[in-house]
C-alpha cells in the first residue's frame, strides 16, 4: 500500500504519537513498556516499534520478531537531530538529510538515485511529511515512511521546536 501524499506527525506528551493524513489518523504508535504497538498498517496489524538495542541509536520496525526496517545515527553525527539512517528489510538504504532552509526540514534520499523519496517541513504544530514523486513507486513506502515519523516524533520529544537547521 502506498502511503498518503502528505501526512503530520504530532507527538504526545506521555511517548506517543500519531501520523495523520488529510483522512484522519493513519497510524497511531502508543507505549507499550520499553516499546511502541503501531495500528493502522494495513499489512502490518502486529507491528511494533522499539529502540535499538545494540549499534548506533535510532529505531527498529517489527512484525512478529522480523526486523522490517532499521534507523540508525551516522558515527560522529549525534549531535545533528534529524541525520539518519535507515535500512529497509530487503537492504535498500536512505538517509535523512537536515536542510539549510529557514524553516527545519528533512529530505529522505535513497543511496541508488536523484531526488528525495520524502520530505519534511515542520510549521507551527507539527512535521509535514510528503511523498515526493519519486517515492510513489517505491516499495515498502509505508516501512520508510514509519521510521521517518519515529525520527521526527523523536525530535519532537527530545527538542522540542528547536532544530540545527533551523535559522
Amino acid at each position: 500500500m502506498a502511503a498518503p501524499d502528505a501526512l503530520r506527525v504530532h507527538a504526545g506528551p506521555d511517548g506517543a504519537f500519531v501520523v495523520e493524513s488529510d483522512r484522519g489518523v493513519a497510524w497511531r504508535f502508543a507505549p507499550d513498556g520499553d516499546r511502541w504497538s503501531v495500528h493502522g498498517l494495513p499489512d502490518r496489524p502486529a507491528a511494533t516499534l522499539r529502540r535499538a538495542r545494540r549499534g548506533r541509536p535510532g529505531f527498529v520496525l517489527e512484525v512478529a520478531g522480523d526486523e522490517l526496517a532499521r534507523s540508525a545515527t551516522p558515527w560522529g553525527m549525534e549531535r545533528v537531530p534529524a541525520l539518519r539512517d535507515v535500512l529497509l528489510a530487503d537492504g535498500r538504504a536512505f538517509r535523512m538529510m537536515p536542510g539549510l532552509d529557514a524553516s527545519p526540514t528533512v529530505r529522505v534520499l535513497g543511496w541508488e538515485g536523484f531526488g528525495a523519496y520524502l520530505s519534511a517541513q515542520r510549521d507551527a504544530s507539527a512535521w509535514q511529511l510528503v511523498t515526493e514523486p519519486s517515492g510513489h513507486a517505491l516499495r515498502n513506502i509505508d516501512d520508510l515512511s514509519v521510521m521517518v515519523a519515529a525520527e521526527l516524533a523523536e525530535i519532537e520529544r527530545t527538542r522540542g521546536a528547536t532544530y540545527v537547521g533551523s535559522g
